[in-house]
């Protein structure tokens, strides 16, 4: 009874009476037939038997013949590759493009709800489970949301003509019905191109597709791997935030935003890499920041042409700057959200990389490089006294050993006007001395 009660709910999108499939081993179908989805107790479409009228046609059909049509190997998936209509194609070229039924998490699972094919497409470790799982108790809706809708266009058919058309009442818009009504998902966009919805599903989302219909309905249900926002090793304080960034973007920039509350702050996303396709994210202040420094940065990745980015921030920078020889720091690197948020209300541009906990701080000079988080947790006459105490201890580390090391061992001369040094007396080298001395 369960079963028979499944059949029941497989029929298709246009309201057409499916005619009953005939056990393999029997007649042929009659003309025109068309066969009942099969699927099992999970609601997972069978493969259905093939017409036995079709495996004659593909017998009879000579081999190279021109007018067959390209498989999905053949066919190459670039940016203005539409998504194919049938499934069968789509499947082909899913197995072309990512490996579909090669890698073990690329899941493409087919499904029925309110009587229309539904392929679910994702990636299986990130895949938000709890998200889906809601997801699809709303889908099991969809035979009473898609009679109400098709209530609703026969109720308007009649007022405006006075009688109800038959052609109209099949317009059924399925991607708005799914899309409007049927996904309680706050990020859900359409797409048409086979390349954006695969590049969405790579980072994190889930794909739906309709068969018959050439468009998609991507869902931001992801769900990576990453720790906790605890603080960084390297820049401890003793009073202050205890949060620090992690490898996801998202949650470094919510880091920021949660201290900046300004609408001037402009985060801006862009890819590097061919192959990893790395989120790279701009953040500024637009009336504060040098927006032709913002541009200049903006161009420079831009031209970065590389496979890839698996080292994150440090191989941006170098593709960046491109410093051959020089050894001094360019930018600088810190993992605490509020001394970037510092940082940014000065007119600083910020570049998150995902994957990376250390974000790149720019322009920045010699006198950045020496600060600490601390100071601004003090009073300003006491982080101005420890930051001067810092200076004066680095130049005493770079001068004061030399001048009181050549003070002890050298005396001066003078020698024209001028004081030169010598030694105060002949060293004694231990090294030139005879092995048998030693």
């Amino acid at each position: 009874m369960y079963k028979d009660k499944q059949v029941r709910r497989a029929k298709l999108i246009n309201g057409a009476q499916v005619k009953h499939a005939k056990v393999p081993g029997g007649s042929d179908h009659p003309d025109g037939a068309e066969e009942k989805l099969v699927i099992d107790r999970e609601g997972n479409i069978l493969d259905r038997p093939e017409p036995l009228h079709a495996k004659k046609a593909s017998k009879d059909q000579p081999k190279g013949d021109p007018g067959k049509k390209k498989s999905g190997a053949e066919a190459k998936v670039n940016g203005e590759t539409e998504i194919p209509a049938d499934f069968d194609e789509l499947k082909s070229r899913l197995e072309q493009y990512v490996g579909l039924n090669q890698s073990f998490d690329v899941i493409f699972r087919e499904m029925v709800f309110g009587g229309q094919k539904t392929g679910i497409f994702y990636y299986n470790g990130f895949a938000k489970d709890f998200v889906l799982t809601s997801i699809l108790e709303r889908l099991s809706y969809a035979d009473q949301v898609r009679r109400e809708e098709q209530h609703h266009v026969r109720r308007l058919t009649r007022d405006e003509s006075g009688h109800l058309s038959e052609e109209k009442e099949r317009k059924l818009d399925v991607i708005k019905l799914f899309d409007e009504a049927l996904i309680p998902h706050i990020q859900v966009k359409k797409t048409d191109k086979l390349k954006e919805a695969v590049d969405n599903v790579a980072m994190g989302g889930t794909a739906f597709f309709f068969e018959g219909h050439k468009e998609a309905v991507v869902v931001d249900a992801k769900n990576f791997p990453v720790r906790t926002t605890e603080e960084p090793a390297l820049e401890r304080v003793v009073r202050g935030a205890r949060d620090g960034f992690v490898e996801t973007s998202l949650t470094n920039v919510t880091l920021v935003r949660r201290r900046i509350r300004d609408p001037k702050l402009k985060l801006e996303i862009m890819q590097v890499g061919t192959r990893t396709q790395t989120d790279i994210c701009l953040a500024y202040i637009e009336d504060i920041c040098d927006i032709e420094l913002v541009e200049a940065v903006r161009d420079k990745i831009k031209q970065v042409k590389v496979d890839g980015i698996p080292l994150a921030e440090k191989q941006l920078e170098e593709a960046i700057f491109n410093k051959k020889w020089n050894p001094y720091p360019m930018v600088r690197f810190s993992e605490r959200p509020d001394v970037v948020s510092a940082h940014l209300l000065e007119g600083h541009l910020i570049l998150f990389v995902d994957t990376s906990p250390s974000v790149m701080i720019l322009p920045t000079t010699f006198f950045h490089h020496v600060q600490h988080a601390e100071e601004y947790r003090q009073t300003p006459i006491v982080g101005t006294y420890l930051r001067w105490v810092r200076f004066v201890g680095m130049l005493c580390s770079l001068f004061l050993f030399a001048a009181l090391v050549s003070d002890r061992v050298f005396t001066g001369v003078e020698a024209g006007g001028a004081r030169v040094y010598r030694p105060a007396e002949a060293g004694k080298n231990p090294a030139a001395r005879p092995v048998s001395d030693r």
